[in-house]
């Protein structure tokens, strides 16, 4: 390939690799999740545990769930259509509510503790199972430029048994607010000019 070849396919290959710099659907990694057992906060509880995810209830005896995710793959322009939190639930049916709050990336007693933002309730069905999150606070935190969502699960109604696992949190971004960059109005010129030079330039050698 001669050299105006080689600046023609550079140019190309340039606009290409920067017309989208934004992915339509992210799934972050937890940054931290647990559970929060507690009874009265005196004779049993709030007891934290990282190892295990659980939503249950009985009376005055509680325990409730939280997940963090990271935001930073976000920037304060983008704007979420969808927000769902995916599970696999075992092995009864519960009335779950979600609260979201803003985190910080490591585990707290207070993490379990709902706060006033409620982002969804859903039946938590037996299996894999999805609640949709409501949108507008996750936004408010990205446009923000806050690091970490925070969700809590909290079970609505006395339930048995209550773990559940595999837990993660998916976006979706608007697909009108990722950030092309326009093909430029001269670009077919400049490939038409490129392999006119080309040509003259093969003519000439073979002339040689």
């Amino acid at each position: 390939m001669n050299y105006f070849l080689k600046v023609g396919a550079a140019v190309v290959v340039g606009i290409l690799i920067s017309g989208e710099v934004h992915a339509a659907s992210i799934t972050p990694d937890l940054e931290t999740s647990g559970r929060v057992r507690d009874i009265d906060g005196v004779s049993l509880g709030p007891l934290l545990d990282t190892e295990r995810l659980e939503v249950y209830k009985e009376g005055s005896f509680i325990t409730s769930t939280f997940l963090e995710v990271s935001l930073s793959r976000f920037t304060s322009g983008d704007l979420l259509s969808t927000a769902t939190l995916s599970y696999t639930r075992f092995p009864t049916t519960a009335s779950v509510s979600a609260f979201g709050y803003i985190g910080n990336g490591t585990a707290e007693v207070s993490d379990a503790r709902p706060s006033s933002e409620l982002l969804g309730t859903s039946a938590f069905t037996v299996g894999n199972g999805s609640m949709n999150l409501d949108i507008g606070y996750i936004n408010n935190l990205i446009a923000s430029d806050v690091d970490f969502l925070g969700v809590t699960l909290v079970a609505n109604e006395d339930t048995e048994l209550g773990g559940f696992f595999n837990a993660a949190i998916s976006f979706e971004v608007k697909q009108g607010d990722t950030t092309v960059v326009p093909v430029p109005a001269s670009l077919p010129l400049l490939i038409s000019g490129l392999g006119f030079l080309t040509l003259v330039f093969q003519r000439r050698k073979q002339s040689v």
